[in-house]
């Protein structure tokens, strides 16, 4: 397993986890009660893609320095 599938695996169930406490499957908004539990998946939804992004930037940058 790689950190890009980890990361992934991640965000698959941060995604999860943010659609059971949306009140609606578009996922803006928070069920009553459940707005603490929203705000912080969709927080951890926004950083795991934020490190998936930088992964698989150095991914490329070193396998531009593998091809050299």
């Amino acid at each position: 397993m790689t950190r890009i599938e980890l990361l992934e695996e991640m965000q698959e169930m941060t995604h999860h986890n943010l659609l059971c406490y949306s009140s609606d499957y578009l996922m803006n908004s928070a069920k009553d009660g459940y707005e603490n539990e929203w705000n912080r998946e969709k927080e951890k939804a926004k950083l795991i893609e934020e490190m998936i992004t930088e992964e698989k930037k150095k991914e490329k940058n070193r396998n531009k320095h593998r091809e050299r």
